[in-house]
């Protein structure tokens, strides 16, 4: 055992240890408290978070200045206190309760409480409990408090703001897709006023007759555009998508769009290629919503191949995991690795918009309804090249 002398020299190491205190008289009991506060002061004196050492009947036996600026404390105020005075009712169930593990376990805990300061404010804090460990005996807490007050109302102004920006952007977006119908329906009823306004007459020819009713049925289009852009906003609301039916036969309803929409490829140099996988077990999602999901993403293959290509369908079964998954892939212009985080935003679009079609909703639907079906979709895509999207969805599990 090394004994120090004592004309030794101070050093910047701390000369006794908490274990030494009991080298001292048993009757000095201050001179005791004197070396134990020596080695807290000397260890936390000029850490910048608040520490606080409590007896293992968690009494406050040290503060440093850290401590005492968050708690509002003098000198020796607090020193004999319980922490727990200083525990609103909820925090201190749940520092009691780590409290009870640390002892138990002889471990360190980690929780998000409030403090009440001398002002009786309330301080949100992470607090570390660190159990002290001495003949293998919990002697004591050596408490770490984090002020996150300020954190938390710089999270909670970052919230703010971004549900703001969020419905800036959402209101820019519905402006800028109904603007376009509602102006095609302006200009073509001006057009009519102008062109019949100073008129007078009984007798309609039968070619302004037949003018004026294919301005009628273009502006009916612009009307049940904006209609069906307020009915695709509802519908792409996750919480509000209720499904009929809860499963189908994937191969069929692909069949079913091939025949629909094979009118519209015969005038195009777009070759549909469909591999489909036989004996397919039921997919867990009705036809109505796989439809609208297969059918966005065969437009959205579609329009990007403005100068033909090929259309590929494909259909898997995974018996293991018990998932469908159907790759649909285009060789078309692909979307840019700019563009590609964005496409599932709502109004988010890469085509250019056409007055009378209503534009960027479409891939946000298919989000949506891939989502509210437990499913998963993923899209690959690089310019010039193509772009593949995977959907993954769960199938029915056969009765037992």
């Amino acid at each position: 055992m090394i004994h120090h002398k004592v004309n030794q020299p101070q050093s910047t190491k701390i000369p006794r240890t908490i274990e030494q205190r009991r080298s001292l008289p048993h009757n000095s009991k201050n001179a005791q408290k004197s070396v134990v506060n020596d080695v807290y002061a000397r260890l936390f004196s000029s850490a910048v978070d608040a520490t606080i050492i409590l007896t293992a009947g968690l009494q406050i036996q040290y503060v440093n200045s850290a401590a005492k600026s968050l708690f509002n404390f003098s000198a020796e105020e607090g020193k004999g206190k319980f922490f727990k005075d200083y525990l609103p009712a909820q925090s201190l169930h749940k520092f009691t309760a780590a409290i009870k593990k640390s002892r138990q376990d002889a471990t360190q805990a980690r929780l998000e409480i409030d403090v009440i300061n001398g002002y009786r404010q309330r301080i949100a804090i992470a607090l570390t409990i660190l159990p002290m460990i001495e003949h293998k005996k919990v002697s004591g807490f050596c408490l770490t408090l984090h002020d996150i007050g300020q954190e938390q109302q710089i999270e909670e102004l970052l919230r703010e703001s971004q549900k703001m920006e969020a419905m800036q952007y959402f209101v820019a977006g519905t402006t800028k897709e109904l603007q376009h119908p509602l102006l095609a329906i302006l200009k073509r009823i001006e057009s009519i006023e102008s062109k019949y306004k100073d008129r007078s007459f009984e007798y309609v020819s039968y070619k302004e007759f037949n003018n004026i009713m294919t301005f009628l049925g273009l502006i009916r289009k612009q009307i049940k555009a904006c209609y069906d852009t307020t009915t695709k906003l509802t519908s792409a609301n996750k919480k509000r998508l209720k499904f009929e039916s809860n499963h189908c036969q994937v191969n069929e309803v692909i069949r079913e769009i091939i025949r629909i929409k094979g009118k519209s490829f015969k005038n195009t140099n777009i070759k549909f290629r469909a591999r489909l996988s036989e004996k397919l077990p039921l997919l867990a999602l009705g036809h109505i919503e796989i439809n609208q999901i297969l059918s966005h993403i065969i437009d959205n293959s579609f329009y990007a191949m403005p100068g033909g290509g090929v259309l590929t369908v494909t259909t898997q079964s995974d018996p293991v995991a018990h998932k469908i998954q159907i790759d649909i892939s285009d060789d078309g212009v692909g979307i840019s690795p700019e563009d590609l985080p964005h496409i599932f935003e709502p109004f988010f679009t890469t085509k250019q918009r056409v007055a009378d079609k209503s534009a960027g909703l479409g891939l946000s639907i298919v989000y949506s309804l891939v989502k509210a079906g437990n499913g998963q979709i993923k899209v690959k895509s690089s310019l010039r090249k193509g772009t593949k999207v995977q959907l993954i969805f769960p199938v029915v599990e056969p009765s037992k």
